[in-house]
């Protein structure tokens, strides 16, 4: 079998047409110079190797070594790019398998782009507050209501409308929000998904996140509506409301231990939106006003009021944050005592927001005010 020697196909490479046929003029050279019956052996290859390359041209003295080695180059070269794409094939490999793995099974702190993030619009704070610490990184929420303005007053404006429009979700509670019945038809059109949170858990007062127990069912509300239009985070936002029950039995906790024993049950207050919050740890809720702030008692519901509160040896009469303490500081005058807040949490202000407070710190600062009025152990 005539030698094939392997720089054959090496040559036939570099020198392309002109050696399309280069094996066939190497086995001539090799009848040509004894080496017709070589085999591939170490000598004979070695042999045929310098008789063959010192008959290349340029016929110097280096010819043959300068050729053999610039050979032996490109051989390296050709294995160090293929080592480079196998390399860069797995990184890409790696590099996709975890992006999917990510969006099946994303971070908390993870963060995505406001451009890729689920517009979500809510009517009031607390509805804010639950949806910011549910949707986290994933959503990019809008309140409507501003900081210090009561939400039975708000009106949305045409920026807020277009807001809402241009949302994936709306989340409402229902019977503070008279606006939203106007746009449902629009609403229906522009597919935008509306959840009223507060459906079915409330007769007439409509402040059920007074009481932890119906926050939560407000939560399970929230988290439903995340899901409905983003199924990829589910699991991100499962995560999060669990977080969140964890911190809402917490506070159911403390208020029946913090409110257990206590002198008096009664609670003096500027307006009726305390009833959840009064059902759920045995207290009575005595209102100044009704269930809106703005209606105004007449003289004679103030004497009774007043009245009362010496009866039951009142200490204080509660107040509200955003709303003025003018009644309050009335009732409080003519029994003689002092007057405290106690929040319904239908806004935070700037102020308490420039202080860090939310919704959590604010109804803990609540039941501290309610042991203290109420006198409890």
């Amino acid at each position: 079998m005539p030698f094939r020697h392997p720089d054959a196909y090496i040559l036939t490479r570099l020198r392309g047409k002109r050696f399309r046929s280069f094996e066939d003029e190497m086995v001539k050279f090799s009848r040509k110079n004894g080496l017709a019956d070589c085999d591939s052996g170490q000598e004979s290859g070695h042999s045929f190797r310098r008789l063959f390359y010192t008959n290349l041209t340029p016929k110097d003295k280096n010819a043959s070594q300068n050729f053999e080695d610039h050979s032996y180059k490109i051989i390296r070269k050709r294995m160090n790019i293929k080592y480079l794409l196998l390399l860069f094939s797995l990184f890409l490999i790696v590099a996709v398998t975890g992006y999917l793995l990510g969006a099946k099974f994303p971070q908390q702190q993870s963060d995505l782009p406001t451009k890729t993030k689920l517009a979500v619009t809510t009517s009031f704070y607390p509805l804010h507050f639950f949806a910011s610490l549910i949707g986290g990184s994933r959503v990019d929420i809008y309140n409507l209501t501003p900081p210090g303005v009561e939400p039975h007053d708000f009106e949305p404006t045409s920026g807020d409308v277009g807001r809402i429009y241009k949302s994936k979700l709306l989340l409402l509670l229902g019977g503070i929000e008279p606006w939203a019945e106007k746009m449902s038809t629009t609403l229906r059109e522009r597919e935008v998904k509306v959840i009223t949170t507060g459906e079915g858990l409330f007769d007439k007062d409509p402040h059920i996140w007074l009481s932890p127990p119906l926050a939560e069912k407000i939560v399970e509300r929230v988290l439903g509506g995340l899901i409905s239009v983003d199924q990829v985070g589910k699991p991100f936002y499962e995560a999060n409301a669990s977080g969140l029950r964890i911190q809402l039995n917490q506070l159911d906790e403390q208020y029946r231990a913090g409110l257990a024993n206590c002198q008096r049950r009664e609670i003096f207050v500027s307006h009726e939106a305390f009833t959840y919050l009064a059902q759920e740890y045995n207290l009575t809720q005595v209102a100044i006003a009704g269930l809106s702030p703005d209606t105004e008692p007449s003289a004679k519901n103030m004497a009774k009021i007043a009245k009362l509160a010496k009866e039951k040896g009142a200490q204080y009469i509660f107040f509200e944050s955003l709303v003025s303490p003018r009644l309050s500081e009335a009732i409080a005058k003519e029994v003689g005592v002092k007057t405290l807040v106690l929040d319904p949490i239908e806004g935070i202000d700037d102020e308490q927001l420039r202080l860090g407070k939310n919704y959590l710190t604010v109804m803990k600062k609540n039941l501290e005010n309610l042991r203290l009025a109420l006198g409890c152990d």
